[in-house]
């Protein structure tokens, strides 16, 4: 098994900005983002305010939202770092341990 993490992995706290709750998105990105350097492991975490692709969007009228990934989709995702993103070979066994850390990263982040 071979994993397909980027060697710049990271995780992306993603808010739009230019909203009704942009203020709010913004300080809950950065409440996570405090998570993340408190007790992540493995893999920092930044900010950004293009929250693209992503059913976040349709929220952030409504309520603060932030959208949370491994990469930033209209950056990272969509120039195909990834070669799995939306293939049939998108499955467990595809996987390495290291992919798998990540995601623990992510939940050590958002329950801190």
């Amino acid at each position: 098994t071979h994993g397909v993490q980027s060697p710049y992995a990271d995780a992306d706290i993603e808010y739009e900005r230019d909203t009704v709750y942009q203020d709010e998105s913004y300080k809950l990105a950065v409440a996570l983002l405090n998570g993340n350097i408190e007790h992540a492991k493995n893999y920092p975490a930044e900010v950004s305010d293009q929250m693209y692709g992503t059913d976040s969007v349709r929220f952030a009228d409504h309520c603060p939202s932030v959208s949370i990934r491994e990469n930033r989709r209209n950056e990272e995702m969509s120039q195909g770092w990834s070669p799995h993103w939306h293939q049939p070979t998108d499955n467990y066994e595809t996987y390495a341990e290291l992919d798998y850390e990540f995601g623990f990263d992510i939940v050590r982040m958002i329950t801190a």
